[in-house]
């Protein structure tokens, strides 16, 4: 660590470990009293730190300490960087009555999701922040017009499982209410925002299990999304 730490637009306090914590701050008591007074105001009169914005970048910093150390120590040394990402996955959803939206026979593939074999890749840091839950109808994958779900839907319920088989919800099941959107005007169509966001780990299956209260209408097909924060190289 060295002193430019303190220039870094994603610079907190409070992301610091006790270790390098104490080791900036030996750093500013050595040097000269009028510099070490500019390194204090610097320090102190930059924004308003980053842990307490609400956005996925601030959600995904509260949650550094759940991640691997180096990813904490590339964020300080400007190796690596905070990103916005959202993973996708389609399915045909016509005519069952339940559908396992995440599947580990997943493969990449434009237009029906971004994340192959049930998991994020290797070394892929992410916070999972709110998730997206739209439906549409059309003969052909290619034509659909994904929007808020139909009632078959809202009234069925679903389950979430991250890191290997973790509910993300106190419940092990809750319902789909939770994704409708379509008398709101102030969210994202289909949004259910975490209170409280996950640190997603890599190579850990996932799981997004829909139980619908009555089969969907031919031709439906299903839309989730996961949103939140990513961590990358410069």
């Amino acid at each position: 660590m060295d002193l430019n730490t303190i220039d870094h637009e994603d610079f907190d306090l409070g992301l610091l470990t006790v270790e390098h914590a104490n080791e900036l701050m030996g750093m500013i008591a050595a040097m000269p009293p009028n510099k070490r007074g500019m390194a204090m105001k610097k320090m102190w009169n930059k924004k308003s730190p980053i842990t307490m914005e609400n956005g996925s970048r601030g959600k995904m910093l509260r949650l550094l300490p759940y991640f691997p150390p180096e990813i904490r120590r590339g964020l300080m040394e400007k190796r690596l960087q905070l990103v916005d990402s959202e993973y996708y996955f389609v399915k045909s959803v016509a005519g069952v009555k339940n559908i396992k939206m995440i599947q580990d026979t997943d493969n990449k593939s434009a237009g029906l999701g971004n994340v192959s074999k049930q998991k994020l890749e290797k070394d892929n840091h992410f916070c999972l922040s709110g998730v997206v839950l739209l439906t549409g109808v059309a003969a052909n994958k290619e034509d659909v017009t994904f929007d808020v779900i139909p009632h078959e839907i809202r009234n069925g319920e679903f389950e979430f499982k991250i890191n290997g088989g973790k509910a993300i919800t106190p419940a092990s099941r809750v319902s789909c209410e939770i994704f409708d959107t379509g008398n709101r005007n102030d969210t994202r169509r289909g949004l259910w925002m975490l209170d409280n966001p996950k640190p997603v780990e890599a190579e850990q299956a996932m799981e997004f299990n829909i139980d619908f209260a009555t089969a969907p209408a031919a031709n439906t097909w299903a839309k989730a999304i996961l949103i939140g924060s990513s961590v990358v190289p410069y």
